[in-house]
């Protein structure tokens, strides 16, 4: 955990803060900028990319900038947020390390921040709370919701293929190799969760000791927060002391750096000394030489190297976890499709094998003379309100030759003929039917026709 500093009281005017004014000694040349502080919003949900949420691209863009910016004294995270994706996360809190080794980022909880809002915040040097928050629900979750047994109420079937060679791929939701993905997927997450955890606030050790100090997921109000040790402070609706200006909107006290880890020895001149090609000499005023060690910068190159070894290795575990999310999306979105196109071929058969089924009735009907073969877009009006079951019932209800005497056609099918009247049409193919049988014309036999039967439109 890193150390927090101040050097003396905190001295501010609120009238100047609520008119907006900066203050005297600083010149905000910077969009967002105010009394020598940044402050970055955390607002909802979190996402890399997302309309409705703070998006982690957008955080990691202003912690940049901050780094950029001259005379910077503090970046304040200001967090009201439940959370959100694992995706983005760990490349936002490489950028919240790396800010502050150039200038010191604050936490501000001013309501609510759990999970991925709260790996957010363990990053930062300090850690404060406003009375009235909410801090914790450390861990990682998936949720899912099956819908399948709507579908299939609604009479729906579901079909799936899988190829021979990737049996394993995009697993049954319900089954025991679905729950176990899903299950390692999320302990994945949590686990590297807890070690950030363990690494940037404590406590040091395994990945159980970390879980139990967050009390395995809980959440809690600030002030037990704090007596757990998740917040570094806790402020009042009146606040006072060195956190004080986190709430106010005033200048944060000057942080007190560190000292050198480090010596540069000393080596005074002598008589035989003298400046060789290499040599770095710079004269004191006692008249020695201060010169870098072989010691000395082995030391300082070791601490370089330690950091850049710590922000590739938080580099490295951000883009693991990325390519674990990216893997599970990209398994989703192929079930999704592949369910999408095996609906739409079941809809396509159901729809062909009823078509089928209803042309089946309405021939039969026709062929016993229950109907005549006029009276089909009648019985397809039927079947489409009322089903092909109800179709069929109701031509049950009619008794064969209701629709007048039959005769074949050669075709061979039968079709009802009225005693005594004939439409043009059918007058004309049995017109057609006595000429070939006859060896006479067809206009003799439709005359003929004409006259014995009449016409009916």
């Amino acid at each position: 955990m890193k150390e927090y500093q101040p050097t003396g009281p905190l001295a501010w005017d609120p009238s100047a803060i609520l008119a907006g004014f900066w203050d005297d000694e600083e010149d905000d040349d910077e969009p967002g900028v105010v009394n020598g502080v940044l402050r970055i919003s955390i607002r909802g949900g979190l996402s890399e990319s997302s309309w409705w949420g703070t998006c982690y691209s957008e955080i990691r863009r202003e912690l940049a900038r901050a780094r950029g910016i001259i005379g910077l004294r503090a970046v304040v995270l200001e967090i009201d947020s439940p959370g959100g994706e694992v995706s983005g996360v760990s490349e936002t809190v490489a950028a919240i390390e790396q800010t502050d080794v150039v200038v010191p980022v604050y936490a501000y909880v001013r309501g609510t921040c759990a999970s991925a809002a709260y790996w957010l915040a363990a990053a930062c040097r300090r850690v404060v709370a406003v009375e009235t928050a909410r801090v914790g629900c450390v861990g990682a979750i998936c949720s899912l919701v099956d819908t399948r047994g709507i579908g299939e109420k609604l009479g729906a079937r579901y079909y799936r293929f899988v190829s021979d060679r990737t049996p394993n791929k995009a697993p049954e939701p319900g089954t025991d190799a679905f729950d176990a993905e899903a299950q390692a997927l999320v302990d994945a997450a949590g686990d590297t969760f807890l070690s950030d955890l363990g690494r940037m606030r404590g406590p040091r050790g395994d990945l159980d000791a970390v879980a139990e100090h967050y009390q395995g997921g809980r959440m809690l109000a600030a002030n037990a927060a704090r007596d757990a040790g998740w917040v570094d402070a806790v402020l009042t609706s009146q606040p006072s002391g060195a956190d004080a200006w986190l709430m106010t909107g005033g200048a944060p006290p000057q942080v007190q750096r560190a000292p050198m880890s480090y010596t540069f020895p000393q080596v005074r001149r002598t008589a035989a000394a003298t400046t060789q090609e290499g040599d770095m000499p710079n004269e004191n005023p006692g008249g020695g030489v201060v010169t870098l060690t072989a010691e000395a910068h082995a030391e300082l190159l070791a601490q370089v190297q330690s950091s850049v070894e710590r922000v590739s290795a938080a580099e490295a575990r951000a883009t693991a976890a990325e390519a674990k999310v990216r893997e599970t999306e990209t398994q989703r979105n192929d079930a999704a499709a592949r369910l999408v196109a095996v609906e739409a071929e079941v809809k396509s058969l159901a729809a062909v094998a009823r078509e089928r089924e209803v042309s089946d009735v309405i021939a039969s009907a026709v062929a016993a003379g229950k109907y005549a073969p006029g009276d089909e877009p009648k019985l397809r009006a039927m079947a489409a309100k009322y089903g092909t079951d109800g179709l069929r019932e109701m031509v049950a209800t009619v008794p064969d030759g209701a629709a007048g005497p039959v005769r074949a056609l050669a075709s061979g099918a039968q079709i009802p003929v009225d005693a005594r009247t004939m439409t043009d049409a059918e007058m004309a193919g049995e017109a057609q039917t006595r000429a070939k049988a006859n060896g006479t014309t067809y206009r003799e036999e439709f005359r003929k026709l004409r006259a014995e039967k009449g016409t009916s439109k």
